[in-house]
C-alpha cells in the first residue's frame, strides 16, 4: 500500500471510529452509567467470593465459588471493574469508563471493517459507494446499536470479539490468503481467535467446525488458517481442562450442552405421559426429575427443566438416556420439531413479541446482595421497545425475527458467490439459534446483527471488492 493512500485510509479509520463513538456517547449517558443484566450479577458476585446458582449447577463441591457457567473472563471483567469503582470512590464511575472503553473498541474494529470494504472508485463502484454510505449511517444512527452500547453484559463483549475475529477473517478472504504470510497477522489472528475462545462457551465449537470446513474446502490457504486457528484452541482447551481444574474453578455443567435434549423429553413427558416405557422412565429419572417434568416443561425456556437435572449422574447414567430418548422420539418424531421450533420461532420471523432490547433495564443490584450500588443520572425509564414494536411495519425494524432470515439468505448468497470463509462463523451461530436455551433473547442475536451490514456490502458488489484486492496492513 502506497504512503499517501495509507495516510487517507489511516484518516477513514479516525473519522468513523470517532463518528461511531460519538454516536454512542448520547446512550451511554443517558443510560449513565450502564445497564446490568442478571448474568452480570452472578460473575460480579462470584468475584467477591459469592457463589451464584451455576456453582449448584457445575459441580458438587459445595466450596466452589468461580465457575466457567458464565466464562471466566467475565468474572475478572466485570468482578475487577466494580473493584476498581471501589478503590476510586465510584462505582458508577468505574462502570462508565468500562463501556466507554469497550465502545471505543468496538467502534474501531466496525470502522476497520468498513474502510477494508470501501469501494476503491471508478464509475463501476459508484452504486456499491451509495450501499456503503448508507450501511455506514445504519450503523451509526440505528438506535439498538446504541442501546447496545450501554450494556455490562458478556453478549456485548462477545460481539466485540466476534467482530475482530471476523476482520481477521476477512482479511485473510480479500487478500487470497496473502495477509497469512505476514507474522503480526498471523499474531493478531492468534490473539483476536483467543478472545473469541475465551468469550463463549460455544465458541470452541464454532472453531472446531470452522476447522472441519476448512478441510473439507481443501484449499491451500485455508489449509494455512486452520494450523493458524489450531494452536489458539489448544491453548483454550488447555485453559478449560488443565488450569481452570487446578484453580478449583469448576467448568460448565453438562446442562447446557444437554438443554434441548431435556426439552424435547419434558414435552414428551408432558404429551404422551402413557407412551414412556418402565425402562425409558427409569433412564430419565437417573438425570431428571421425572415426575414434575411435565410441570416444568415451559416451551419458550429450556431453564426449568435442565436446571433441575442431576448433578451427581455419571457418564453411564447418560448412556441409557441417550437410548430411552432416541427411541421416543422415533415413536413421536413431531416432538422434536415443535420443541425445537418453540424454542426458536421468534429468530426466524417477525413475531411482534420480542424486541432487540430489554423493555426495561434495571442498573440496581438486589438489595440482598450489596455486591455493587450504581447510581444513574436519570431514573431508569422503559425503553418503549414494545409500544415502538406495536407500530405495523416499522416494528419488524427493532424484532429480531425481520433480521435473522436476512442474515441466513446473505449466507446462503456469499456461498454461492464462494466466499464461505468470512460468513462461516455468522452462519453457525445463526444454525446455534435452532438449539436455543430462551426464544427471543436479545442477546443471542447481537453479533448477527452488528455483522449484516458488512454481509450486504459483500454481496452488494463482490466483483468490485475482489478485484480491488483490499489489503490491509
Amino acid at each position: 500500500m502506497k504512503n499517501e493512500e495509507w495516510k487517507m485510509k489511516n484518516e477513514e479509520w479516525k473519522f468513523l471510529t470517532l463518528l461511531f463513538v460519538v454516536v454512542r456517547l448520547p446512550y451511554l449517558l443517558l443510560e449513565f452509567p450502564g445497564n446490568i443484566y442478571p448474568d452480570t450479577a452472578g460473575s460480579i458476585g462470584q468475584f467477591f467470593g459469592y457463589p451464584d446458582f451455576s456453582a449448584q449447577l457445575c459441580s458438587t463441591d459445595p466450596t466452589v465459588i468461580l465457575t466457567n457457567h458464565h466464562p471466566v473472563i467475565y468474572t475478572l471483567l466485570f468482578g475487577g471493574t466494580i473493584a476498581l469503582g471501589n478503590q476510586i470512590g465510584s462505582q458508577s464511575f468505574a462502570v462508565f469508563l468500562f463501556l466507554l472503553m469497550l465502545t471505543a473498541f468496538h467502534s474501531w474494529l466496525l470502522a476497520r471493517i468498513f474502510i477494508l470494504l470501501k469501494p476503491q472508485g471508478g464509475t463501476t463502484a459508484k452504486p456499491y459507494n451509495r450501499t456503503w454510505w448508507l450501511c455506514v449511517a445504519f450503523v451509526a444512527i440505528f438506535p439498538i446499536y446504541g442501546f447496545w452500547s450501554t450494556l455490562l453484559l458478556k453478549d456485548a463483549f462477545f460481539s466485540t470479539a466476534f467482530l475482530w475475529f471476523t476482520l481477521c477473517l476477512l482479511q485473510t478472504e480479500l487478500s487470497g490468503g496473502q495477509r497469512l504470510h505476514d507474522k503480526s497477522f498471523l499474531l493478531q489472528l492468534f490473539a483476536a481467535t483467543l478472545l473469541f475462545l475465551f468469550s463463549k462457551n460455544q465458541c470452541a465449537y464454532i472453531v472446531m467446525l470452522m476447522l472441519i470446513a476448512l478441510v473439507l474446502l481443501r484449499k491451500f490457504h485455508y489449509g494455512r488458517l486452520a494450523f493458524a486457528l489450531l494452536p489458539a484452541l489448544l491453548v483454550y482447551e488447555c485453559f478449560l481442562h488443565l488450569l481452570l481444574p487446578t484453580l478449583g474453578v469448576a467448568n460448565v455443567g453438562r446442562q447446557e450442552l444437554h438443554g434441548f435434549l431435556f426439552q424435547q423429553t419434558a414435552r414428551y413427558v408432558k404429551e404422551f405421559p402413557d407412551d414412556v416405557h418402565p425402562e425409558e422412565r427409569e433412564a430419565i429419572a437417573r438425570l431428571l426429575p421425572y415426575d414434575r417434568l411435565a410441570n416444568l416443561y415451559n416451551p419458550e425456556l429450556q431453564d426449568p427443566v435442565k436446571f433441575s437435572y442431576n448433578v451427581n449422574a455419571t457418564a453411564a447414567d447418560y448412556r441409557p438416556y441417550y437410548q430411552a430418548h432416541l427411541h421416543m422420539m422415533l415413536r413421536h418424531p413431531g416432538v422434536v420439531i415443535a420443541s425445537l421450533w418453540q424454542n426458536c420461532s421468534a429468530y426466524f420471523y417477525p413475531s411482534g413479541r420480542y424486541p432487540l432490547f430489554f423493555p426495561s433495564m434495571a442498573t440496581d443490584d438486589p438489595p440482598t446482595s450489596g455486591f455493587y450500588t450504581l447510581h444513574p443520572l436519570i431514573t431508569p425509564q422503559p425503553s418503549g421497545m414494545k409500544a415502538i414494536m406495536a407500530i405495523p411495519l416499522l416494528g419488524w425494524l427493532f424484532d429480531m425475527g425481520f433480521y435473522i432470515p436476512i442474515a441466513l439468505l446473505g449466507c446462503i448468497i456469499l456461498f454461492v458467490q464462494r466466499m464461505p470463509l468470512t460468513i462461516l462463523p455468522l452462519f453457525i451461530s445463526i444454525g446455534i439459534l435452532i438449539l436455543s436455551p430462551e426464544n427471543g433473547c436479545f442477546r443471542y442475536v447481537m453479533p448477527i446483527l452488528w455483522l449484516l451490514p458488512f454481509e450486504i456490502l459483500l454481496i452488494a458488489n463482490n466483483k468490485i471488492l475482489k478485484s480491488n484486492n483490499v489489503v490491509l496492513s
